[in-house]
């Protein structure tokens, strides 16, 4: 992952459970940076996850509920801080944007050396009670982080919907269900 996602897990952090002194907690790490994240720079993804351990840790939160929470505050307060101009490209509604996201990450590829995104893929309408998205990704252990973006995409643009992990598909995809919520 690269830095710009390290540096939002600690606004995050921040954010959400003030109280903490996250440098003293994060500088514990033994693979945490004393000069902290480069926004563009890539990093090892244990990295990432040392950083959301320890928070889970100093939190005592719910892995899966801290993970979902992260996933949306990406959404709605990390990336329209930073691609926000990318962001307005991708659609006026959830269908466009979950179609658009891909061409989104391939624009990102030119700020990040070596970037491998993830891909989502689209099928179903949410009108229709049947939407699903498929996500592939090299990066394993994701999905609850994945289920809060999702989350945070219904609350962009105004759906109350529920996101639930359905799975892995044959080609290895994993499957999230979103419907409306009753």
């Amino acid at each position: 992952m690269y830095g710009i996602v390290h540096n939002s897990l600690l606004d995050f952090a921040n954010d959400k459970y003030s109280s903490q002194d996250w440098d003293a907690v994060m500088s514990k790490l033994p693979d945490y940076p004393a000069e902290g994240f480069l926004l563009f720079e890539s990093y090892d993804d244990s990295t990432l996850l040392s950083m959301i351990g320890a928070v889970i840790e100093a939190t005592k939160s719910q892995p899966t509920d801290l993970l979902i929470e992260f996933g949306q505050y990406w959404v709605l307060v990390a990336a329209p801080t930073h691609f926000g101009a990318f962001l307005t490209l991708t659609g006026n509604d959830i269908h466009q944007f979950m179609s658009n996201i891909n061409t989104v990450h391939d624009r990102a590829s030119a700020l990040f050396p070596n970037y491998q995104p993830p891909s989502f893929r689209i099928s179903g309408n949410l009108d229709s009670g049947d939407l699903q998205i498929f996500y592939s990704s090299k990066r394993e252990g994701f999905d609850d982080f994945v289920v809060g973006i999702l989350v945070g995409v219904c609350k962009r643009f105004d759906i109350d919907a529920n996101v639930v992990a359905n799975g892995v598909s044959e080609s290895g995809e994993s499957i999230f269900d979103v419907r409306l919520a009753c």
